[in-house]
C-alpha cells in the first residue's frame, strides 16, 4: 500500500551554492508513492538555456533558496506521447509539462535513513553509492520520469549494497567496481557538477540511445578525497561504423539467406537484384568480401540512408525553417563558432565529448539558419562533418568527396524503392534480434 504524505516526515536537505559568495539552499523532497523506504527530489535543475540556438549553462544555484522538489520538472518536447502498451505496462505517463528551455533537470532517489537504519546503516556516515542513469529515446523523445525506467526501484540497490560493506559493488556485477576519482572527473561531459562530494563509488548507466553520452577519462585535477578502485573502467564510446560490422558479424549472413530476404522484400527479382550488385553483394563474392559488403548496406539502410534524405529534405527548408523558429539572423554572426582543423591538424587535435558535442550542435544550427537572406554567413549544403575515431574532426562533401559521391549513387537507388528497402531493412534487423 502505498505511504500517505505527511509533510513532516517530507526528507529535507541542504545543499551549498557554487556561487560566489557561497551559502546553503534548501531542497524538500518526498517519501516514495511506492515505499517509505525511498525519498524523493524532483524537478531540480541542474542547468538553463539562455535562449534558442543556444547552449545549456550550468547552474550554480537553484532558482529557489526554498526549493520544491516533490512534482516532476518540465520534460523536453516531443512529437508523440508516451504509450504505455509499447512496454507492457499498466504505469500511465506523467501529465508534464514540455518546455524546451526549462527541461534540463535531475530526478534524484535515495533510500531513507530510516531504511539504511533497519539494515545497520548510518545516513550521516555511510558512504552510499551513486549511480547515474541517463535515459534513453534515440535521441527523439523520452525523460527521467517516464515509468518506463521506473527510477524509484533503483533506490532499492541499498539493499543489495548492504549485504557486504567493504565491498558493495562487487556484489552487483553488472554495475561493476569503478574508480569514482576517474568518474568524478568525467562529470562535466555529462554537464554536471558535484561541486563538495565526497564519494565511495560512482556508477554510471545509460539506456538505448543515450550511450551517445559517453564518458570521458584521462583528466587530471580532482581533489584526492575520493578514493580509486582496483579496477579501471571501460570507456563506453565506439565507433559506429564498427557498431554495424559487430552486427553483422551476429547476424552470421551467407549470400542465399542474404539474398533471400532482399529478394522477397521487392516486387520484383530485377529490382532486388539491382540493389544487391551496387553493394557488390554477388554469389561470386568471397566470404571476407560479402562481410563487408554486409556491414556497409545495413549502415545505409538503418542509418546512413536517413541521414542522406534528411540532408536533402532540410537543404530545401533552411530558411524556412530558420524564420518559423525565431532565429535572429545576427545572433552566429556575433557568436564565436569554432575552427574546424584542416585533415593536417585534425590528427593532432584530440577533443574532449562536450567540446564535439557544442561543436556538433553549432553545426547544425548554421545548416540549419545560415541560408536566410539577413545572414552574412554561407554554410555549404553539401558539407559533411565526420567525426572520427581518434577524436578529430574531417570536413568532406556529398558533392566532391569521392567516397560520399560513390555512397550518394547506392543512396539514390535506395530512394527507387523506400518502402521495399524499410521491409528488407525490418527482415535483416529484426531475424537477428529475435534469435540473439
Amino acid at each position: 500500500m502505498s505511504p500517505q504524505f505527511r509533510p513532516e516526515r517530507a526528507p529535507v536537505v541542504r545543499l551549498r551554492t557554487s556561487s560566489i559568495p557561497s551559502y546553503f539552499q534548501t531542497i524538500v523532497g518526498k517519501r516514495s508513492p511506492i515505499s517509505d523506504d525511498i525519498e524523493e527530489f524532483r524537478g531540480i535543475p541542474y542547468a538553463r538555456v539562455p535562449g534558442r540556438w543556444e547552449h545549456s549553462q550550468l547552474r550554480d544555484r537553484l532558482p529557489q533558496d526554498v526549493f520544491d522538489a516533490t512534482e516532476n520538472g518540465p520534460r523536453c518536447p516531443t512529437e508523440h506521447k508516451g504509450n504505455s502498451q509499447a512496454y507492457q505496462s499498466y504505469l500511465p505517463y506523467p501529465d508534464d509539462r514540455e518546455d524546451e528551455f526549462e527541461c534540463l533537470n535531475l530526478l534524484i532517489m535515495r533510500p531513507s535513513k530510516e531504511a539504511l537504519a533497519n539494515h545497520s546503516l548510518d545516513a550521516e556516515t555511510t558512504q552510499l553509492p551513486v549511480l547515474v542513469w541517463i535515459h534513453g529515446g534515440g535521441f527523439t523523445d523520452g525523460a527521467a520520469t517516464d515509468p518506463v525506467w521506473a527510477d524509484e526501484r533503483w533506490a532499492d540497490l541499498y539493499r543489495l549494497w548492504s549485504v557486504e560493506a567493504d565491498k558493495p559493488i562487487d556484489r552487483l556485477n553488472m554495475l561493476g567496481r569503478i574508480p569514482a576519482k576517474d568518474l568524478v572527473n568525467s562529470i562535466s561531459e555529462l554537464h554536471w557538477a558535484f561541486f563538495v562530494l565526497v564519494i565511495d563509488q560512482l556508477t554510471i548507466r545509460d539506456s538505448n540511445l543515450s550511450c551517445g553520452i559517453s564518458v570521458h577519462l584521462g583528466q587530471d585535477g580532482l581533489s584526492d578525497q575520493t578514493k580509486s578502485a582496483d579496477e579501471n573502467i571501460q570507456v563506453m564510446l565506439s565507433s559506429t561504423d564498427q557498431e554495424f560490422r559487430d552486427f553483422a558479424r551476429m547476424a552470421n549472413w551467407n549470400f542465399p539467406k542474404f539474398h533471400s530476404l532482399v529478394a522477397s522484400s521487392y516486387p520484383s527479382q530485377a529490382a532486388a537484384e539491382e540493389v544487391l550488385e551496387a553493394y557488390g553483394i554477388l554469389p561470386t563474392s568471397s566470404d571476407a568480401e560479402l562481410f563487408e559488403a554486409f556491414s556497409e548496406f545495413i549502415s545505409d539502410a538503418t542509418m546512413l540512408h536517413k541521414v542522406y534524405r534528411a540532408s536533402e529534405f532540410f537543404k530545401t527548408h533552411r530558411g524556412k525553417q530558420a524564420l518559423l523558429h525565431g532565429k535572429d539572423p545576427k545572433h552566429l554572426t556575433e557568436a564565436a563558432i569554432p575552427e574546424i582543423p584542416s585533415n593536417a591538424e585534425a590528427a593532432e587535435e584530440r577533443k574532449s565529448n562536450i567540446d564535439l558535442g557544442c561543436e556538433l550542435q553549432d553545426m547544425l544550427i548554421r545548416f540549419v539558419v545560415e541560408d536566410c537572406r539577413e545572414t552574412d554567413q554561407r554554410a555549404d549544403p553539401d558539407e559533411i562533418a565526420t567525426f572520427r575515431h581518434d577524436r578529430s574532426v574531417r570536413m568532406e562533401s556529398w558533392s566532391s568527396s569521392e567516397k560520399w559521391v560513390a555512397r550518394t549513387k547506392k543512396f539514390k537507388l535506395l530512394d527507387k524503392d523506400f518502402n521495399s528497402l524499410t521491409t528488407a531493412t525490418k527482415k535483416l534487423v529484426g531475424g537477428v534480434i529475435e534469435v540473439s
